[in-house]
């Protein structure tokens, strides 16, 4: 059975499918341009986060001496 050509696209559904892709990449940008304020439940999360990831003083210590001594 021979092989059928793919039939060229109408201009007009080249076109529509140009506005969709275009609208698609439209409402991803709004999207991501959306995110960039932060609600309170992120805030409160960074809070922790910084609480966790600070170091006391006796870490510091312990780091002084590794830096003494060659550790780590």
């Amino acid at each position: 059975m021979p092989e059928l050509a793919p039939r060229p696209r109408a201009p007009r559904a080249r076109a529509a499918g140009r506005a969709l892709f275009l609208a698609t990449l439209l409402i991803g940008g709004l999207g991501l341009a959306a995110c960039d304020e932060q609600g309170p439940a992120e805030r409160a999360g960074e809070k922790i986060d910084d609480l966790v990831n600070d170091k006391g003083p006796a870490e510091r210590a312990g780091e002084t001496i590794d830096d003494a001594v060659g550790g780590k």
